[in-house]
């Protein structure tokens, strides 16, 4: 029987821990949909803004230069741990 209690204990915790990810997303569901609305107004910047970037990026791959994006934003170190 000891068996038995450990097994649906294990599966509780299981279940708790499978579930409550979902649980908390649906949460914060209205929340990204009030922020993303209000966003929603700035997405054709927004998406030319990144289009940009990934095209500097592109450029900066193909002609082997990618490290100075490092070079660039090395100061950025000292705010990680």
């Amino acid at each position: 029987m000891d068996t038995v209690g450990k097994g649906v204990m294990l599966l509780i915790v299981y279940s708790a821990g499978l579930g409550i990810p979902f649980l908390l997303t649906t949460v914060a569901m209205k929340g990204f949909f009030k922020f993303f609305s209000k966003i929603k107004e700035h997405m054709s910047l927004i998406q030319k803004i990144s289009g940009a970037i990934l095209v500097l990026f592109g450029i900066l791959m193909i002609a082997g230069k990618l490290t100075l994006i490092t070079v660039k934003l090395g100061f950025l170190n000292g705010l990680v741990w």
